[in-house]
């Protein structure tokens, strides 16, 4: 693969598209994914990339909006994995781009996700998305990136876990304007 400078991120809606302006609420406030933006800044930040946030509770996302897109990541919570699952199949074999799952359901059933996918991150993804663009860049399997699981030769392999992240300062603010439609 060449350079990889162009990434979408989608976080699939159970129902396609409510018309709820939100993902996740709390009271008084409703705010999206916040891992995304964290991971679509560091890769604006650290490699240049251009990156887009679809989050289907605020902009069902199209084919149009993935077309030229280098790689693409969903999350997915076991609400949303069906949804999740489709369009990972449907990018990897209607635009033939290679997908990542993350989010808690991966995590939790990774060779499940493994079936729909390319790559799955576990747990935290803002360090291990990051090695593995690197690593897809450079043509170099990604054999040693902790908190990645992914198919190689029909075979699946699992790394080891990635330590969880224990100096949340050193991560970027999250970066809302990644998201499509939300402004």
């Amino acid at each position: 693969m060449s350079e990889i400078k162009r990434i979408k991120f989608i976080l699939p809606d159970e129902n396609r598209f409510c018309a709820n302006f939100s993902t996740f609420e709390t009271k008084g406030l409703r705010l999206s994914h916040l891992g995304l933006l964290i991971i679509g800044e560091m890769l604006r930040k650290e490699k240049g990339c251009s990156v887009e946030v679809f989050d289907e509770k605020i902009k069902p996302v199209s084919m149009a909006d993935l077309e030229g897109a280098d790689l693409v990541g969903i999350s997915i919570q076991t609400i949303a994995a069906v949804r999740g699952y489709q369009l990972a199949e449907w990018i990897k074999n209607q635009l033939k781009i290679p997908v990542v799952l993350g989010g808690v359901h991966a995590t939790l059933n990774t060779n499940e996700a493994l079936r729909h996918a390319d790559y799955v991150v576990r747990n935290e993804g803002e360090y291990t998305f990051l090695e593995l663009v690197e690593a897809l860049e450079n043509n170099i399997l990604p054999d040693d990136i902790a908190g990645l699981s992914f198919k190689h030769g029909g075979e699946i392999y699992h790394n080891p876990q990635r330590p969880f992240i224990t100096d949340l300062d050193m991560l970027p603010f999250p970066n809302w304007k990644l998201i499509k439609g939300i402004f």
